[in-house]
């Protein structure tokens, strides 16, 4: 027999065993493959496999955590698509429960349709376009759709009773800025200076996306140039995004140190380590960071670095706690892919940002008591009901909907965290000016 031949045959062989090895650690595929078989061949009626396939799968990794997610070939573009800051919908973050089925607005995008209808962070889905989300397999596919479409939500708010009709929504192409400022100018612009505090600049980052860090590149560059004193960087309501984009958001405020550290199933074992570096580095000013039970993630991670290398005061409310790495795998053919949890943020003081449900609390809910997120500093925990915060996220929105026609609401006492985070930080300034005219 010719050697090539023969070489063939062993390694066939060694495939075949590897194979059967891997069968038999984990039977379960096979059990999996012959129930879908089973299903597919014999019941009542036609189903759609691949809608099977994937409930099948969220079932599954529904019941590791709520960030571990099968994407099928309808939602893949789509994806990726919302962190490259440029998708179709009508512009907001939702996550949806698989086990209670809920679909609930993390964020609104500002300058979107959704934005401009009135929904709010926070608020829950209940019916698309009459239908029960409940009732349906992939409720988020039903909020998609062509530009230019229009769907029908109906909305429970946690302050209102009844559930709110919402009026036709346009679907559209949406492209937004992930930077903002304060509020419109006639020409377009945003302003980053807050009505009443010219010496205090004001940055907003809604998500951490693909052009976060170009465009907070430029924010602060203008900013240099303009000249301020202080600085309010707000992530409330900010669902998260690309890491490289927070540990540089942590590092254009910190001259060194660790911003953030990744680790897997060994806590012990640091699998990446994120340190900041002094060029370019914005500092000597005083500097708040907002944040609110909405902030999750990469926002969490600009937080936590800021606030424990004592950069900047945290001010508002307990964040999101949602401290986990997801890896996309690609599956197959290339159209599919698994989302997977495979490691925690650790913030510098080497402490979880991750909140797990407790099983010995009432209804499985987080232990309050517990260390997880990023907590206000002591004396600037301001908490708001689910109606105070319902009518910040409605005076906020108008406010930027307005401010096309320079006629944006006055800033006041909607806005309690923000006039907490003024109140110190035009304090700290006093002081300064105090010393100095002293010496």
């Amino acid at each position: 027999m010719p050697r090539a031949n023969l070489l063939a045959i062993l390694f066939t062989a060694l495939v075949s065993f590897v194979c059967y090895q891997a069968q038999d650690r984990n039977p379960y595929g096979r059990y999996f493959a012959e129930i879908m078989e089973h299903v597919e061949e014999r019941y009542v009626e036609d189903v759609n496999t691949e809608r099977l396939f994937a409930s099948a799968v969220n079932g599954m990794l529904g019941e590791l955590d709520e960030n571990s997610m099968y994407i099928g070939p309808a939602e893949s573009d789509e994806f990726r698509q919302s962190l490259d800051q440029e998708f179709g919908g009508i512009g907001i973050h939702i996550n949806h429960d698989p086990k209670t089925r809920e679909l609930t607005v993390v964020a609104t995008i500002v300058d979107t349709p959704a934005y401009r209808a009135g929904i709010l962070a926070g608020d829950k889905i209940v019916r698309i376009d009459g239908k029960n989300v409940k009732e349906l397999d992939d409720p988020t596919a039903h909020i998609k759709g062509k530009p230019g479409d229009a769907v029908k939500l109906t909305i429970a708010r946690p302050d209102v009773k009844e559930p709110i009709e919402m009026a036709a929504i346009e679907r559209a192409i949406i492209q937004v800025p992930s930077v903002l400022g304060d509020t419109r100018r006639p020409d377009g612009d945003w302003s980053f200076f807050l009505p009443g505090h010219p010496r205090i600049a004001y940055v907003r980052i809604i998500n951490f996306g693909k052009h976060t860090r170009e465009e907070l590149e430029t924010v602060m560059t203008n900013l240099e140039d303009k000249g301020f004193d202080a600085l309010v960087l707000d992530l409330r309501n900010n669902p998260g995004g690309y890491l490289d984009a927070a540990v540089y958001a942590s590092d254009l405020f910190l001259e060194s140190g660790t911003i953030a550290t990744v680790r897997g199933r060994d806590a012990n074992l640091v699998r990446e380590h994120y340190q900041a570096t002094a060029p370019g580095t914005y500092s000597g000013f005083p500097m708040v960071v907002l944040i609110n039970r909405y902030s999750a993630s990469a926002s969490e991670i600009v937080a936590a670095s800021l606030q424990d290398h004592g950069r900047a005061l945290v001010v508002g409310e307990r964040s999101y706690g949602k401290g986990t790495v997801q890896s996309v795998i690609p599956l197959g053919d290339g159209h599919r892919d698994l989302k997977l949890t495979t490691a925690y943020y650790f913030r510098p003081s080497n402490k979880k940002i991750h909140r797990r449900p407790d099983p010995t609390q009432p209804d499985g809910h987080e232990n309050e008591q517990a260390e997880w997120g990023v907590m206000p500093n002591e004396g600037y925990r301001i908490k708001l009901s689910d109606e105070e915060l319902s009518n910040w996220a409605e005076w906020w929105r108008k406010r930027d909907v307005a401010s096309k026609n320079d006629k944006a609401p006055k800033l006041d006492e909607a806005d309690k965290q923000l006039g907490k985070a003024l109140e110190y930080l035009e304090k700290q300034l006093d002081d300064v000016s105090a010393k100095t005219n002293a010496a």
